[in-house]
């Protein structure tokens, strides 16, 4: 669990705070987001090592691997995706949730879409100085 953080008395000293935090948090981000590709690269390789071994799974000192396999989807055409739902009335086979740009044009011209209204969320913006 993190450890609660005083927070400042003056807005000023909030903001300050605040900006040097996200600094913090993006440079942390960059560092995983990179052993992350590292991460990948090292499984690529592993996984055709053992293809070309014509193996499924490997182990190490401290470690086993084993190759998995997962069905994953491709659309090739959207439309006729789309069609086959639409015939079925299968809205499973999607995920729910709005394209919120999209709707967003359409409130900018005032169009009203049924079951779905716009609501406002407050957040922050932060800037560096």
């Amino acid at each position: 669990m993190a450890k609660e953080v005083k927070f400042p008395k003056t807005i000023g000293d909030a903001v300050d705070m605040l900006i040097d935090m996200r600094d913090k948090r993006l440079a942390a981000q960059k560092l995983v987001d990179a052993q992350s590709e590292q991460e990948k690269a090292l499984q690529a390789h592993i996984i055709q090592k053992l293809e070309e071994q014509g193996m499924e799974g490997a182990k190490g000192k401290n470690a086993t691997v084993s190759i998995t396999k997962s069905t994953q989807a491709n659309v090739l055409d959207w439309t006729e995706f789309y069609k086959y739902i639409s015939k079925k009335k299968d809205w499973g086979l999607l995920q729910q949730r709005t394209a919120i740009t999209a709707l967003r044009e359409r409130w900018d011209h005032k169009e009203v879409i049924p079951g779905v209204e716009p609501i406002t969320v407050r957040g922050l913006s932060l800037t560096r100085r």
